[in-house]
């Protein structure tokens, strides 16, 4: 697949050998540049109301060659994650083809956002399903730490801090 088709709203921003990471600027009716799994509604208005706030979230995809390797996307923190300020960013979620799973890609696509993405951030957060073994490793892996835990409510997707959450989150402390 050719990432190059919209030069207004996507951009590359690194390039080593044939891995490449491109941004993405959304607008409100295309949250994301390329859909990987079925996008359903209620991440449809999680999206619009992400972009509707004051400092608008980035998708970053992961290209090898001309192949579309997968998405993070990357919100600023203090909205939805309360552990997180105006000083930190907020990763997920983020998708790996299911052709390219299992080749350190996840890993990569973190490193290089965190890296190589441009952003500016005291802290990064995570928070994955405690039963998304693959996706913890790869976070663990690019030196995040767990930090706490949440569920996730309604149709909205809430998030709400817990002792015993369905989900993790990780801080990053670069």
């Amino acid at each position: 697949m050719k990432i190059l088709n919209d030069k207004k709203r996507i951009s590359l921003i690194y390039t080593e050998g044939d891995i490449s990471l491109y941004i993405y600027y959304p607008t409100p009716f295309s949250p994301l540049y390329c859909h990987f799994e079925k996008m359903t509604l209620s991440r449809r208005v999680r999206l619009l109301i992400e972009y509707l706030s004051k400092g608008c979230y980035k998708v970053f995809y992961l290209v090898s060659g001309d192949e579309l390797i997968g998405y993070c996307v990357v919100a600023p923190g203090n909205r939805r994650l309360k552990l997180s300020s105006e000083k930190d960013i907020v990763l997920g979620p983020y998708f790996i083809d299911p052709t390219f799973r299992g080749k350190g890609y996840a890993k990569t696509l973190i490193r290089l956002i965190l890296k190589c993405g441009g952003l500016k951030y005291r802290y990064a957060y995570d928070y994955i399903n405690k039963t998304n073994i693959p996706s913890i490793k790869a976070t663990l892996a690019c030196g995040f730490n767990k930090c706490g835990e949440l569920d996730i409510v309604g149709f909205f997707h809430k998030l709400i801090e817990s002792q015993d959450g369905e989900y993790n989150i990780y801080r990053y402390i670069p």
